[in-house]
């Protein structure tokens, strides 16, 4: 499921045959009163396998850290190969959910948020003790919420 938090990086796909509309940038707080449809990442191609190897390719240079996303789990039906087949129905993540596979995040784009994170964090410190806001440096995350 989609969370409220700040979203430390987003590097959305580029290139031909690939669309990514979104509402989000890194830096950007989703709330707790937020759409959960944050971003859309379309492709087109000459036919129906060319679509599907332009979004696989997109869906694995796409990353969003800092909240949950269903990423993961859109990269894995994708790859399916009953999704590649086109043999769907209404049950296929009924039938197919327990054995779709949860690939981990690129260490790159996790070393890219870590240091997106720490930069922010010294800012923070050199403006002193003084300017230090706590409730601004945790963020939307309020007990109970």
């Amino acid at each position: 499921l989609p969370s409220p938090g700040r979203v430390l990086l987003l590097d959305p796909p580029e290139g031909p045959g690939i669309r990514f509309d979104g509402g989000i940038a890194t830096g950007s707080e989703v709330s707790t009163h937020y759409d959960p449809l944050l971003a859309t990442v379309i492709t087109w191609g000459a036919d129906r396998t060319e679509s599907i190897q332009r979004m696989a390719d997109a869906l694995r240079r796409t990353a969003i850290l800092g909240v949950t996303t269903n990423l993961a789990l859109l990269r894995a039906i994708v790859d399916h190969p009953q999704f590649v087949a086109g043999a769907l129905s209404t049950g296929f993540l009924d039938d197919h959910l327990a054995a779709l596979p949860h690939p981990a995040c690129p260490p790159e784009k996790i070393l890219s948020a870590a240091l997106a994170a720490s930069r922010r964090v010294a800012t923070v410190a050199s403006a002193g003790p003084a300017a230090r806001d706590p409730w601004v440096e945790a963020g939307p995350w309020r007990l109970g919420a």
